[in-house]
């Protein structure tokens, strides 16, 4: 099969020190938004996914944007 992924970049957040966000701008296509945000919620609430603190969608009209936050500690790359 062929493997596709989503378009992300790393991001430093603004105001809170050592923190960073990896954001995703675009998705494969035919991937629901919503029910990937949903399984990856259910991961790190099953501590199958580490090192997020925070999930959150800022898409609008514009274009898709989705943010996950990371903890103090955790890599980008690893995550």
């Amino acid at each position: 099969g062929v493997t596709m992924r989503a378009t992300c970049h790393v991001e430093d957040a603004a105001g809170r020190g050592t923190r960073s966000s990896i954001v995703c701008t675009e998705l494969p296509y035919q991937v629901n938004k919503a029910s990937l945000l949903e399984k990856m919620a259910e991961m790190v609430n099953d501590k199958r996914l580490d090192g997020i603190s925070d999930l959150r969608d800022e898409s609008d009209r514009d274009g898709i944007r989705i943010v996950i936050e990371l903890k103090r500690d955790a890599v980008p790359a690893v995550v």
